[in-house]
């Protein structure tokens, strides 16, 4: 199955395909780019177990993350071959929940080719040919995030997108990659993490939350249709660095959380957190010592200021 994907996808591409499998031999000098990848496509490989596909899924993730070009935020195709009477919907809910709960990764679509399966716990045969044809049943799961205020960011269920025949196309012809974030969230809520930090988080007498930062998520949200759950730290003697480490380290995997208080970027919070796009700019004044300017002449002085102290003759220029 892979040898044919390599052979068929790089004819219709006009961009290169890296190819990695665990286990392989790493070379000397690690082949690393900084450049995000576009897309992902992982291959389970044919397991007897259900647990076995889940697991493998899970490595090679775990592989693809340690490079600097990882891409969470990408499509993921992930191709499973099935061959055990196992529900394929509960075996594609079992992938999709796991690459969002430790990966973050939610634009994902399963592929999964089936003989003898069952769907909504109904048994179904398509490993019988009909008139000696070949039969190819090939089922394709997804999930979408914030469907209804009981819908939000967690996966329910696993979606049958479309379906791949016997004849060569698929059955339903719909886009296998829609739009996952909504221009509405039904008031789902999300989880504002931060500390009092004035001007940009502060309390007011009647315990309610105030200040700049406070006033932009409660506009954003107003206009999304999301609802703000507030876990704010109280005011203590720390110091600020401490108490945004703090903040950042409340973030939860695979959530719509958000930490908010003026927050800097920081190279050690890249791998837990991402930063939004700024909505305001802090100037900041740096002050050193200025030493006292010398002209040319005076340089030159101290430089050969001992040989001119002990030359008798006169100098001529």
């Amino acid at each position: 199955m892979v040898d044919t994907f390599l052979r068929t996808v790089p004819k219709g591409a006009l961009w290169a395909v890296e190819v990695s499998r665990i286990g392989a031999t790493q070379p000397e000098i690690p082949n690393e780019y900084f450049l995000k990848h576009d897309s992902y496509t992982i291959f389970t490989g044919i397991h007897t177990e259900d647990s076995n596909i889940i697991s493998s899924v899970s490595e090679q993730l775990q592989e693809l993350q340690k490079a600097g070009s990882w891409n969470y935020r990408v499509r993921f195709v992930v191709v499973t071959s099935v061959h055990i009477n196992v529900s394929i919907q509960q075996l594609a809910f079992k992938i999709l929940e796991e690459m969002w709960k430790y990966y973050s990764v939610m634009d994902v679509l399963t592929v999964m080719s089936v003989s003898n399966f069952r769907f909504n716990d109904t048994a179904v045969d398509s490993a019988i040919p009909e008139g000696n044809k070949p039969e190819i049943d090939i089922q394709l799961f997804s999930w979408f995030p914030y469907t209804s205020p009981t819908h939000c960011d967690k996966v329910k269920e696993a979606v049958l997108v479309d379906r791949w025949n016997c004849d060569g196309e698929f059955v339903l012809k719909v886009n296998l990659f829609p739009e996952k974030v909504p221009k509405t969230f039904h008031k789902c809520s999300t989880k504002i993490i931060t500390f009092i930090n004035p001007p940009a988080v502060m309390e007011n007498s009647d315990k309610r939350y105030t200040g700049l930062e406070i006033y932009l998520v409660e506009l954003i949200f107003q206009r999304l249709n999301l609802t703000a759950q507030y876990i704010v730290s109280p005011k203590t003697k720390n110091i600020f660095f401490h108490m945004f480490i703090q903040t950042i380290q409340q973030l939860e995997p695979a959530s719509s959380d958000i930490a908010i208080g003026v927050l800097p970027q920081h190279s050690g919070t890249i791998q837990v957190a991402e930063a939004t796009f700024p909505y305001v700019y802090i100037r900041i004044l740096c002050y050193v010592p200025c030493p006292i300017p010398a002209s040319r002449w005076t340089s030159i002085y101290k430089i050969f200021g001992y040989f001119f102290g002990h030359v008798s003759a006169p100098l001529r220029f």
